[in-house]
């Protein structure tokens, strides 16, 4: 969470005291315009000073030690008792309660520990790249999506914080990573299957395919992407098959039209495929490495790059691209709503207006909704037969991440339809989309429309490129926008291609945008008016992996995919048990932690190796430590061998699935998983990814067709159930 806050203005001071397990980045990129103090809390003179500068602070950030609390325990708890109204943002691998709240846990085993490490790599022209072990994302970036969302939590609580009461917000890793994959998470609970890189569960076609010079990533759902990509392709023979003559059909022969694709692409540079297919809207990408984004006609066109002249180095900036609304207006009407609600979430009391579609804008206003804003969606009914996987004749997608929100479907091309949005809007202090550039303003929702009705409004447009950009709006997914920021291109095993990095992608540009949107309803606290923010999710993501990328722009590391490999820690992967895709993932981190774990291997030899006695050693023989700890893990049922290496204090954790998440008892314990009824039954949802104050975490409600109707027309905008039911008649609200 080091960078975050910062970001959007805040003073930071940070904090530091070595301890066993710490690895700090060299030189410490995402310390910048920071200002450093050492201190040794454990120390009475040092804690006192510590004390008076959290008194002068709005916020707390305290991020517990891989191998776990100081003799003292949390320091928060200590504070508090000297400073009642203290915020604290504590950041823990599993969180402050529960079985598994005192584990050692390295970002490697806690993104294992997550489900997402299970997915990747998912490559359907390489199957035997299935037998290999699962693997975390490149560039650290697990550890950014964690540090994003506690960052969110900090800023919602701090827009209503009550001066005289503290706040402990508990942020789990392990929860905050689910929730970035949350739909992917319940698929056992809910459909009776745990998604894996075994049985992959294809909804676009395509993937990373090698081209003359590269490669390239392509993500095609719809009818008219598949038909912009046979032409592109210049119509090969196969591409009229019968069986690829639907959405439903290519999902169900995905492996088949992935192999026959890269027997076209190969044939074109990336260039070629990127510019052409972009032009003929295909959701199309090459595959960016790092070194080649500061360079970017694009990126330089929304001045994404800044220098920092203390080192003279180029990073990824992410400030929010605002405009302000013109307003007379003064008085500041969302913080007066806001201090009349006490221990409540955060954003209870503010009012939502979600056009969010597909899933980086639907994540979002479930973000939202979960902090405690009223969320009203409106879209068009979803297909009730998608090849999207349906739940009984449901679409997955679309149910689950409506859940906490109130569903309408208003035909916004219709005046009567539009007239109702504005009406809405008048009510609301947010609205969310993620249309293509220039849709909002063809439908008549866009920002310089929308303010004129409501000056105070904070209002999100997230897109690929943003919409300040050079290149011609096209549509983008999950994985077009980790291709174009680098993020797949860091992730894969060291001697294979690029890997495809999908769900958690547009999850966590929507997060980005939630934060946004926050640090916006600040700004309006402060001024009164309200504000457009512009989120390119390229962008989004580039910024989540400064840290990496500013080191390899500046020659200080390299580019070359790491698996579960690390730059300065060795052994640090995962390793086979005993059983089909049975891997637990180990992490080392200091010469007493080797030690430990060559006793528990009970191998005298490993500990008496001269070469291996320190972490550079370790690192230049680290194919060699793999091997040997694989040879050891692979005799052993994951349940004896997690057992064992936790009794000798060894970072590690088995790398799940879905069906693993459903049956833990840690996460049911911390009430990770919670039940709503839908018209099909009781379906599954992740909540909330943090607790604050160690409250229970709250059930979100969920409203769609006439029921939510009912709620928004009758009791905010004052209509009658006549007029309603005419409006539904006529086909400007549709029910599903």
């Amino acid at each position: 969470m080091r960078l975050y806050i910062f970001k959007l203005g805040a003073q930071v001071v940070q904090i530091q005291h070595e301890c066993e397990g710490i690895q700090r980045p060299s030189p410490s990129l995402l310390d910048t315009h920071k200002e450093k103090i050492n201190l040794n809390p454990s120390l009475q003179e040092d804690f006192e000073l510590l004390v008076q500068l959290c008194a002068d602070c709005d916020l707390l950030v305290e991020e517990r030690a891989p191998m776990g609390w100081t003799e003292h325990g949390p320091l928060h708890q200590r504070l508090l008792q000297r400073i009642p109204h203290l915020i604290t943002v504590c950041i823990t691998p599993f969180g402050l309660t529960g079985p598994h709240a005192n584990l050692s846990a390295y970002p490697l085993n806690v993104y294992h520990s997550a489900g997402n490490a299970q997915q990747i790599p998912c490559d359907l022209l390489r199957p035997q790249d299935r037998l290999r072990e699962p693997l975390q994302t490149g560039g650290q970036w697990g550890e950014a999506q964690v540090g994003t969302l506690a960052a969110t939590a900090a800023m919602a609580t701090l827009l209503r914080r009550q001066h005289n009461k503290g706040t402990v917000i508990d942020c789990s890793k392990q929860e905050l990573l689910i929730s970035l994959n949350w739909t992917e998470t319940v698929r056992f609970p809910n459909e009776g299957r745990s998604p894996s890189r075994l049985e992959p569960l294809a909804t676009i076609v395509g993937g990373i395919l090698p081209t003359q010079d590269g490669f390239i990533q392509i993500a095609v759902r719809e009818d008219h992407q598949w038909l912009g990509l046979t032409q592109l392709l210049k119509h090969p023979q196969w591409a009229t098959d019968p069986n690829f003559s639907t959405r439903q059909s290519r999902i169900a022969n995905a492996a088949v039209i992935s192999r026959l694709l890269a027997t076209q692409t190969i044939q074109y540079s990336t260039h070629h495929l990127h510019h052409q297919g972009r032009e003929l809207g295909i959701p199309i990408a090459a595959v960016f490495a790092p070194s080649q984004l500061l360079n970017d006609i694009n990126l330089n066109a929304r001045n994404v790059w800044q220098n920092h002249s203390t080192n003279n180095i180029s990073m990824p900036r992410w400030d929010m691209h605002i405009t302000s609304a013109l307003s007379k207006k003064s008085n500041l009407i969302s913080s007066e709503k806001l201090n009349q609600v006490h221990n409540l979430l955060p954003l209870k009391g503010l009012r939502v207006l979600d056009f969010g579609w597909v899933a980086m804008g639907p994540y979002a206003g479930y973000e939202l909704a979960t902090l405690g804003a009223e969320v009203i969606h409106i879209a068009k009914p979803p297909p009730t037969n998608t090849s999207d996987v349906n739940m009984n004749h449901q679409n997955y997608g679309f149910d689950t991440l409506n859940t906490g929100k109130k569903w309408l479907g208003i035909d916004l091309k219709t005046p009567q339809g539009l007239k109702i949005i504005h009406q809405l809007v008048d009510q609301c202090d947010i609205v969310l989309n993620n249309f293509r550039p220039g849709v909002t303003q063809r439908l008549g929702i866009d920002f310089e429309t929308l303010s004129a009705i409501n000056p105070q409004l904070v209002m999100l447009s997230a897109s690929t490129y943003g919409e300040s950009h050079m290149s011609q709006p096209y549509v983008g997914y999950a994985p077009v926008f980790s291709a174009l920021a680098g993020l797949a291109h860091l992730t894969g095993y060291a001697d294979g291609p690029p890997a495809e990095v999908s769900h958690p992608v547009d999850f966590f540009a929507g997060s980005v945008g939630v934060m946004g949107l926050i640090g916006g309803l600040h700004r309006r606290q402060q001024t009164g008016t309200g504000c457009h923010i512009d989120l390119s999710a390229r962008e989004a993501v580039l910024w989540s992996l400064t840290h990496n990328i500013t080191q390899i722009h500046n020659n200080q590391c390299s580019e070359i995919r790491l698996g579960n490999g690390h730059p300065t820690m060795a052994p640090h992967g995962a390793y086979p048990c005993l059983g089909l895709n049975q891997w637990m993932s180990i992490a080392i981190g200091s010469d007493a932690q080797w030690q430990r774990l060559c006793q528990c291997m009970e191998d005298m030899s490993l500990c008496a190796d001269s070469d291996l006695k320190h972490a550079m050693g370790r690192q230049r023989h680290q194919d060699r430590i793999n091997q040997q700890v694989a040879n050891w893990t692979s005799n052993q049922t994951i349940d004896d061998l997690w057992k064992k290496l936790q009794t000798f204090q060894i970072a590690s954790f088995p790398t799940v699935g879905s069906e693993e998440l459903w049956n833990d008892a840690h996460l049911h314990g911390r009430h990770v998983f919670q039940s709503r009824q839908s018209p099909t039954g009781e379906r599954w949802y992740v909540s909330a990814p943090w607790i604050f104050n160690q409250q229970k975490r709250n059930a979100l409600t969920t409203l769609e067709n006439k029921a939510a109707v009912e709620d928004v027309m009758v009791h905010l905008l004052n209509q009658s159930i006549d007029e309603i039911d005419r409006w539904i008649a006529s086909k400007v609200i549709v029910l599903r």
